[in-house]
């Protein structure tokens, strides 16, 4: 379906240049009339019954950031995993494991453990039996216990009587 409306489109082009004497060559071809020739040379040998317009500017926007033009970028889950200190943690990790779950079995245990009999093998015959206190009170015990008690009842009457 073709049309005789004429329909304009506008392209713009981001030129970045390092050096200051291509940028002046560059805007010396745009404020000359080279450029357009050139471009419009290149359109009319692509393309059939397209014009290019005369009003080509050039718009210096200096030094700028590159991410503000084109967008920064998020970083994917494949960069963030595979960040230097991430694998490092995660390999010290599975080493850690790897040791914990099958080398450390071959590590003879020196540390005693209370809920096996003791080898009398091991120890030289010099082995103590863990056993649950039991205490009795003695004598001497009572005795101060019924002192003290005796005590604290004198001192309680003596201060009822100063009440009074």
């Amino acid at each position: 379906m073709l049309t005789s409306e004429v329909v304009g489109v506008e392209i713009q082009y981001l030129v970045a240049i390092n050096d200051a004497r291509t940028f002046n060559t560059f805007k010396q071809t745009i404020n000359t009339g080279e450029f357009k020739n050139n471009y419009e040379q290149a359109i009319d040998d692509n393309y059939d019954g397209i014009d290019v317009d005369d009003d080509i500017a050039i718009i210096d926007r200096g030094e700028g950031d590159p991410d503000e033009f084109l967008g920064e970028e998020e970083p994917t889950f494949g960069e963030i995993i595979s960040s230097p200190f991430i694998l490092l943690g995660i390999v010290c990790t599975i080493v850690g494991i790897i040791w914990l779950l099958f080398l450390r079995s071959t590590i003879e245990n020196n540390y005693p453990s209370y809920l096996v009999q003791p080898n009398n093998e091991s120890s030289g015959g010099n082995s103590v039996e863990m056993v649950p206190q039991t205490s009795s009170a003695s004598a001497d015990d009572t005795e101060k216990k019924k002192q003290n008690k005796q005590e604290l009842q004198q001192a309680w009457n003596d201060s009822d009587a100063e009440v009074n």
